[in-house]
């Protein structure tokens, strides 16, 4: 029987390496297909980081210049925005063969700081050499932006019905101690110390009344009242309105508008109280002198019109941004801000279908972004 077996193995011996042969590159075909069609990234590392292989997608995201880039070689560690998380990945994938959906942070080509899932394994007998690691890298901004941006609309509906209850309280109260000071004032003597006394009531008082009255307008949520707009007409009042009352000693603003941009549905006066935040809060972060600027552009991608102000001020430091929209938190000194401002901002531009973010460098400014719907019929003209 053994002999019978090896007499037909010699005699077909040829025959079975060709079949293997063409199974083998038939595989190496379909993992090659995959490799280079997929959309998410795919990559190779020695265990200490060093790419050994990278899809084209890959090397897309993270700003390699081609497919043949002889750059030399380069460290996944390298961008992570955590250097120390490769570390953690790497151990883990090492002790137990494998690592599942992580998120990280890592630095991508054009978008700059990006979140992706990441999952990965060991790759056993690749190349002949040890401790070689496969990723599977997804892209999960998107995701990630809009999980948080529910999170902050499920805050600021919980925190806003809160503050309504407070501020009625409160609200009553310090209408009877103002109206009180001010029936003091009438009798007392101009100059006296007991008038400046009161006038210091009076003033703290009002400043109190002003905090309600953001409490008041961060809680309601009744519908802006839309009608069709011109938006850089808005803009170019409330630019208007601030040179005349606010200090510009030293501060330039700029506008750019994009022509393509016709009437939007808007409250007019909501979308003013928003630029007029976003205004007062960049002359303050760029303080004694430089430059603001606003302007307009469609956004291409999804139809809507985006209006950015963008400040040459100290930035916001990198542990503020996730909380710069939250009720009541500001970076201003005590007395000088309540923290509603852009908690306001954020609701208004909500009830319009639209959205708000913030980027920042410390040092480097501050640009908001909005972005508004178009009405059908005027997408450009």
């Amino acid at each position: 029987m053994a002999h019978g077996e090896l007499l037909y193995l010699n005699q077909n011996l040829e025959n079975l390496v060709a079949e293997r042969t063409e199974a083998l590159t038939q595989s190496e075909q379909k993992y090659r297909q995959i490799f280079e069609g997929s959309k998410d990234m795919i990559l190779v590392t020695r265990k200490e980081g060093t790419i050994l292989d990278i899809n084209p997608s890959g090397k897309k995201m993270l700003g390699w210049e081609n497919a043949h880039d002889d750059a030399g070689p380069r460290s996944f560690q390298d961008y992570f925005c955590d250097p120390g998380q490769w570390g953690k990945i790497a151990v883990t994938v090492l002790r137990q063969g494998f690592i599942s959906n992580t998120e990280v942070d890592l630095k991508m080509a054009a978008e700059g700081r990006r979140r992706v899932l990441l999952s990965g394994g060991l790759a056993e007998g690749y190349t002949g050499e040890e401790g070689i690691l496969h990723f599977l890298v997804k892209d999960i901004e998107q995701q990630h932006l809009m999980r948080e941006q529910m999170a902050q609309a499920d805050k600021l509906a919980s925190i806003g019905e809160l503050s309504s209850g407070i501020a009625h309280e409160i609200n009553n109260p310090l209408g009877i101690i103002l109206g009180y000071t001010q029936l003091m004032l009438r009798n007392e003597p101009k100059g006296s110390d007991r008038e400046a006394d009161l006038k210091t009531i009076e003033k703290q008082v009002r400043y109190c009344k002003s905090i309600v009255e953001d409490l008041l307008n961060f809680a309601r949520t009744s519908a802006p009242k839309k009608e069709l707009c011109d938006v850089h007409a808005v803009i170019d009042e409330v630019i208007h309105f601030i040179r005349q009352h606010a200090k510009l000693d030293g501060i330039d603003i700029r506008a750019n508008y994009d022509s393509r941009i016709g009437p939007l549905l808007i409250d007019q006066k909501k979308i003013s109280q928003v630029l007029i935040n976003l205004l007062m809060n960049a002359i303050y972060a760029v303080g004694r002198q430089g430059e603001i600027s606003i302007t307009t552009e469609v956004n291409g991608s999804n139809q809507k019109a985006c209006i950015r102000v963008h400040d040459t001020g100290q930035g916001i430091q990198a542990k503020d941004l996730a909380r710069i929209f939250d009720p009541f938190f500001t970076t201003k000194p005590t007395g000088q801000g309540t923290g509603l401002g852009l908690s306001v901002s954020y609701g208004i531009i909500k009830n319009h279908g639209g959205s708000i973010r913030v980027e920042s460098t410390p040092g480097q400014g501050a640009t908001f972004t909005i972005e508004l719907p178009i009405p059908a019929g005027f997408n450009g003209r």
